[in-house]
């Protein structure tokens, strides 16, 4: 009886280690009660949200703009950092309820204005502000997401690049039927279209955790999904996760209309803007501003 007694408890006490040693900081969110859940019939703009950055262990939110205590760092334009280890990593043992997003692939309700193409500013004030507002109003719902991690498991300090107002250069990919790995959803910021690359970066001390958080979308389709982030000229994969999606997240056909009213209407700039809403290498022409 005692040597059942104490293989129990060895067995108790390797179990629990384990646990400890497997187990991943988690992200604390305020308690809500009620979220939205993401159905999308459409590919979405992918919106990942900061949460934190540089723990160890279970951590609460962050503020979203204090960059002093989040270490954001810019550098020049024109620098080259080195491919560091970095692991991103989805966590499936909970989920969160976080705000911020917006999540309707909304028009833009005007064309800008390169070259001589028409404007008339007055015309367009109430659609730009209903457009804002609708943004405003998304925002403030709480949204179901997943928690996903940046981890930093070498000696030296790493940074991760800041995409658009302290998101992330992120996007959720899906296997398809036909077992070919697609986006999703895409990444997008209306900052003027410039070829000049991102130069802020989230500064990530070694064995230190960058916390984020992406939607956590639901349909008809059973599939894997990861996340594919970019950092510099550096891509990362996530693990991979069983979730569900809409099939038709995979259809790509709005692209032309979508960036007819965001670039300049050369062959050139639409193709760059093409392959930085997937987050792949950049045409070379516009490599460098």
């Amino acid at each position: 009886m005692r040597k059942l007694l104490f293989l129990f408890m060895v067995l108790v006490f390797f179990s629990c280690q384990k646990k400890k040693g497997d187990h991943l900081p988690r992200l604390i969110t305020p308690k809500i009660y009620k979220a939205t859940a993401i159905n999308s019939k459409i590919m979405l703009r992918s919106d990942p949200q900061f949460l934190n950055a540089n723990f160890t262990g279970d951590t609460a939110m962050a503020s979203r703009y204090s960059e002093r205590e989040i270490g954001i760092r810019n550098f020049p334009w024109d620098t080259v950092l080195p491919r560091y280890d970095l692991k991103v990593i989805i966590d499936t043992t909970y989920h969160l309820f976080v705000k911020g997003y917006v999540y309707e692939r909304m028009p833009f309700p005007f064309r800008i204005p390169w070259d001589t193409r028409p404007f008339d500013g007055k015309a367009a004030a109430p659609l730009i502000k209903a457009y804002f507002e609708r943004e405003k109003f998304q925002k403030q719902k709480y949204i179901s997401s997943y928690p996903v991690l940046i981890f930093n498991p070498s000696q030296q300090t790493a940074y991760v690049s800041e995409g658009n107002f302290m998101h992330f250069q992120m996007i959720q990919e899906a296997l398809d039927s036909d077992g070919k790995w697609k986006p999703i959803d895409f990444q997008w910021s209306d900052d003027g279209g410039g070829c000049i690359p991102i130069n802020l970066h989230y500064k990530l001390l070694p064995r230190h955790y960058i916390g984020a958080s992406v939607i956590k979308y639901s349909g008809d389709f059973k599939t894997k999904i990861r996340v594919k982030m970019k950092s510099g000229n550096d891509v990362y994969y996530s693990n991979e996760i069983t979730g569900h999606i809409n099939h038709s997240q995979f259809n790509q056909d709005f692209i032309g209309s979508y960036l007819e009213n965001r670039t300049r209407p050369d062959a050139e700039y639409f193709e760059f803007h093409k392959a930085r809403m997937f987050l792949n290498n950049l045409p070379q022409k516009c490599n460098k501003p």
